[in-house]
């Protein structure tokens, strides 16, 4: 580009985008969610986002180890954080084809896994 070069992009959000924005928005300044997470120690952040394989087979007694999807295997950790890092991967390519968006077409899997480890 020459020197002085000036380009204008406009941009236009979809629809919906911004009320899902807004609902985040809501749900992530919502003082109750601040109570809890400020009341919970560094090791329940811990279990909440990250545990590997064998922190949480001992914690379950061996009962279960992270969560795994058949072609892409099993997460490096049992924590929302692999859940997060699969979300961000499909989210840059926009594949909604993706291995973990099948996995939640077919059912409550996953959330049922993350509701379990946490309870």
């Amino acid at each position: 580009m020459p020197p002085g070069f000036t380009c204008v992009i406009k941009v236009k959000t979809r629809s919906g985008v911004k009320d899902a924005v807004s609902k985040i928005n809501r749900i992530t300044s919502d003082i109750r969610i601040q109570n809890i997470l400020d009341s919970t120690p560094e090791s329940g952040i811990n279990h909440i986002l990250f545990r590997c394989d064998p922190e949480e087979k001992d914690i379950s007694k061996g009962a279960r180890g992270p969560y795994g999807l058949k072609e892409y295997g099993q997460f490096p950790y049992s924590g929302l954080a692999s859940i997060f890092h699969m979300l961000k991967k499909t989210k840059l390519s926009k594949d909604m084809g993706s291995e973990i968006f099948d996995n939640m077409r077919n059912g409550d899997w996953l959330l049922d896994y993350c509701a379990n480890r946490i309870t």
